[in-house]
């Protein structure tokens, strides 16, 4: 019988398998199945774009604005400089995060972070997850090692989605499965 884990990872890997679904319905899955998977309120997630900024592809709750964060600032930046998975239980309090700034100008309140840099094919980072808030406790030990899977899977994200340099969907291509000789769109 597979693990829970595994079984989640799988659905990781499926959703990816599948081509012809455009970005914003990849990015809007992908955030469901982390909502779900590690029961958390928000989720962001960060791909580099086309200037070596990491850009919000999809923030939940920020619909409006864009989020950009640099290699070694925050808790995300500081997740995809030393390329391993971050976690901060009491966020407000941590140096490292930025939430008290960004919660600031958006009126949420966030208390805990888990923060994971995505891997491309080369070794280098192509962006990072951001898990906000997990409810009805803090990030554990279990939630990092799932998380260290999950990322694995997502390598090949960068070869799916256009480098954003916003989350406005509508210029965005359509996604198409890769070519199989070559691992080109």
């Amino acid at each position: 019988m597979e693990s829970a884990m595994h079984q989640s990872v799988n659905q990781y890997r499926q959703l990816l398998a599948r081509g012809g679904m455009a970005a914003a319905e990849l990015l809007g899955q992908l955030v469901r199945l982390f909502r779900r998977d590690f029961q958390c309120e928000r989720v962001t997630i960060f791909l580099l774009d086309r200037d070596g900024r990491y850009v919000s592809a999809i923030a939940e709750g920020l619909s409006d604005m864009d989020i950009d964060v640099k290699s070694g600032e925050g808790l995300v930046g500081k997740a995809i400089e030393q390329r391993e998975i971050l976690v901060s239980n009491r966020a407000a309090y941590d140096v490292r995060s930025l939430c008290r700034v960004r919660d600031h100008y958006t009126g949420f309140q966030t208390h805990s972070l888990l923060a994971a840099p995505i891997g491309g094919k080369m070794g280098h980072v192509i962006g990072a997850v951001q898990l906000i808030n997990k409810i009805g406790g803090e990030f554990t030990a279990a939630d990092r090692e799932q998380m260290a899977a999950v990322t694995a899977e997502l390598a090949t994200l960068g070869d799916r989605i256009p480098r954003p340099i916003s989350n406005l969907w509508a210029d965005w291509q359509e996604i198409a499965p890769p070519d199989e000789g070559t691992g080109a769109l």
